[in-house]
């Protein structure tokens, strides 16, 4: 009985389908594709700076400083990305940890 009620429901929805055919893509729509390929690398670039420099940060610096601590920034440097890690009272921060 399950057998004859789903095809009851799948047929009129199967004869509706439309067969999609393959088209090359547009270049407007490859540039763009390979700008957001590169957004999206960029930002895992800026993610693993700022995951395995928190790491290092949390075992050098004392329990002191982590107290302070406000936020981060990743900046280009070179090749590589820098991490500056900063702290204090707003308009008055002051850098507790950096690295590359």
């Amino acid at each position: 009985m399950r057998n004859w009620i789903f095809g009851l429901v799948a047929a009129p929805l199967l004869a509706s389908a439309s067969i999609v055919v393959a088209k090359p893509l547009s270049p407007e729509l490859k540039a763009q594709m390979a700008a957001n390929l590169a957004r999206g690398n960029l930002l895992y670039e800026y993610d693993q700076a700022a995951w395995h420099t928190t790491d290092a940060m949390m075992i050098a610096i004392p329990d002191t400083l982590k107290t302070l601590l406000r936020g981060y920034v990743i900046t280009p440097d070179g090749n590589d990305f820098r991490a500056t890690y900063y702290g204090g009272e707003p308009e008055r921060e002051i850098i507790i940890y950096a690295a590359t």
